[in-house]
């Protein structure tokens, strides 16, 4: 990629490829000592000294750096390309992160290029990627699973050979905490996704966790998860998540969810409840000739791990089927993910949302057994 404006620029361009360390450097400069010496018409256009790839008849110049060395602050640049970001320190590697960054809007037209394997959600990188994901500046591209290149034979090995985190970092592109999994990998089988909903449900309940709109933090979604119950006592989920919501806008799929499931109740954690959402709720529902059972969802002064944790006998059963889709990959993502050791509302949102809709839909179950035991 870096090699591609160096070769075919017609004007004199500059460029920069940035590693996390000099080995990573080393490697990329190797990579285009390979590329050249495979293609010798390249040859005759490129010549590499040392950290530096140049056009002898342009006099275009692509240089090679790491965070071990100076910072680019200042550069002129025509494009930049960033390997391996994840894997960038969190001081030096944040810094010419940030140098880059800056570099790039001093000259027109520059293009910023960053190019990386799944890393850990607990990091700067995972903030900016869910910055860049979402922002309509940039392009964002993510691969959903293994490299289509690489066979079932090798995947397999590879999970039977490396600890479950890893293989889904590596070869699934999942991102990952590293503060350590609450729960083992044999909690999430495939077979836990569903396609439709079972025809016999008791009831279904809709919750709601609700975001701060374009103020929350990257990775703070509005979490939305429809639970049905069946006479097994198994738990069915549809869970949704959107970023950048107003409240407004939060009540109204709240109100369209309640509608098209058929649902008898609908909850969201108390503090936001009364404030935020009720009112909205009830006004969206009175436009719509609709009557909407909502409940706000007392936490007693649990803290939010304590209470996701809880779900660790459904989980442990098998009690709990999700429907496939993004938000339900999203949410099984966040489950495989979470524990106790990681900073509190740091990804979480669909787990604290299940657990809601989880005890009010108990909740509304025992209210269910009271009335049929005082009739009988």
């Amino acid at each position: 990629m870096a090699l591609w404006p160096l070769a075919f620029a017609e004007r004199k361009v500059k460029g920069i490829v940035a590693a996390g360390d000099l080995d990573q450097a080393g490697l990329l400069r190797e990579a285009i000592e390979r590329l050249i010496a495979a293609n010798p018409w390249l040859g005759a256009l490129l010549v590499v000294v040392r950290n530096e790839v140049r056009n002898r008849q342009t006099g275009s110049k692509l240089e090679i750096i790491s965070s071990d060395a100076a910072t680019s602050y200042g550069a002129l640049v025509d494009f930049a390309v960033v390997d391996e970001l994840s894997h960038w320190t969190e001081g030096r590697g944040r810094e010419l992160w940030v140098s880059l960054l800056s570099t790039a809007p001093k000259k027109p037209n520059c293009l910023l290029v960053v190019i990386t394997n799944a890393g850990w959600v607990d990091t700067w990188q995972w903030e900016l990627r869910e910055k860049v994901r979402t922002d309509p500046a940039w392009y964002f591209h993510a691969l959903d699973g293994p490299a289509p290149w690489i066979g079932p034979a090798q995947l397999a090995e590879q999970q039977r050979l490396l600890p479950p985190k890893e293989y889904r970092r590596l070869w699934e592109n999942v991102w990952v905490s590293a503060a350590g999994a609450e729960w083992p990998e044999s909690y999430f089988p495939e077979s836990m996704y569903f396609s439709d909903w079972p025809e016999q449900m008791l009831f279904k309940v809709v919750c709601l966790d609700p975001t701060q709109g374009k103020t929350a933090k990257p990775g703070d979604y509005a979490a939305f998860v429809t639970l049905g119950i069946d006479k097994q006592a198994r738990f069915w989920v549809q869970a949704e998540a959107h970023r950048n919501w107003t409240t407004t806008e939060q009540a109204e799929r709240l109100v369209a969810i309640y509608h098209e499931q058929g649902c008898i109740g609908a909850g969201v954690e108390t503090d936001f409840f009364q404030g935020l959402l009720k009112q909205e709720i009830d006004r969206i529902a009175r436009t719509k000739g609709m009557a909407i059972h909502s409940y706000g969802i007392r936490t007693a002064g649990i803290p939010k791990p304590t209470r996701i944790v809880s779900l660790t006998p459904y989980l442990s059963q098998g009690l709990l089927r999700v429907m496939d889709g993004d938000g339900g990959r999203l949410l099984v993502q966040q489950l495989r993910n979470f524990s106790m050791k990681m900073p509190a509302g740091l990804h979480d949102d669909g787990p604290d949302c299940l657990d809601q809709a989880v005890t009010l839909a108990r909740h509304l179950l025992g209210q269910k057994a009271e009335r049929e035991r005082v009739r009988g």
